[in-house]
């Protein structure tokens, strides 16, 4: 796993791709991301395209790219493959952070291993630490919230993998009509789910 990075106030964007950035060999750190993509501090998330435009712009000898939809399984074959993967999850924080905070945020996580005899995977959590394992039921309710992204970056040379694993969902047309279903289904399974109508909905706009 890479060097862990602390991340600064409203962070974990800037520093969880940095993480994943050093993995690969770059040799920056969280200040030089959040200044091209997250100069104000109080910023309070950094979404995907922006990680993506600072990738393709700052560091083009690696490829970003990105899927929504993703399941458990998936995340496995990457890391098997030695691919680490990032994803966005909702997450309850212990501290209030403004008057009737809720608690909820929305957070970037490194992962880096998984384990099917525990059904845990560990990330490099910018916020809560080195190594934080997290089962995968846990992970995978947080991760709906933000449609179930699946964030890579690699070197080119692990393209051929990369789209062999998405398979047909390497398309990103076909990858949205099957985050569609997938929301579809959810939503009818449990229609007081918010996320499952909220990825439904932004799915359709797509």
């Amino acid at each position: 796993a890479p060097a862990w990075e602390k991340q600064d106030i409203n962070g974990c964007g800037p520093a969880s791709l940095a993480m994943f950035l050093r993995f690969w060999g770059w040799e920056g750190n969280q200040e030089d991301i959040a200044a091209k993509v997250k100069p104000y501090r109080k910023d309070r998330n950094v979404n995907v395209e922006e990680l993506a435009y600072f990738v393709r712009t700052q560091a083009g000898w690696l490829t970003f790219e990105y899927r929504l939809g993703g399941d458990l399984q998936l995340l496995k074959t990457f890391l098997a493959a030695g691919l680490p993967v990032m994803v966005e999850e909702g997450v309850l924080l212990d501290e209030s952070y403004w008057p009737n905070d809720d608690h909820w945020s929305a957070h970037y996580l490194l992962l880096t291993a998984y384990d099917d005899g525990a059904g845990i995977f560990t990330g490099q959590d910018s916020f809560f630490g080195a190594d934080r394992q997290v089962t995968y039921a846990e992970l995978d309710q947080q991760w709906q919230a933000f449609n179930r992204v699946v964030i890579l970056v690699y070197p080119p040379d692990r393209q051929a993998t990369v789209q062999a694993i998405f398979g047909g969902e390497w398309d990103v047309d076909a990858n949205r009509q099957a985050a569609v279903e997938e929301a579809r289904l959810e939503s009818e399974r449990d229609p007081k789910n918010a996320f499952a109508w909220f990825n439904l909905g932004t799915n359709l706009v797509y």
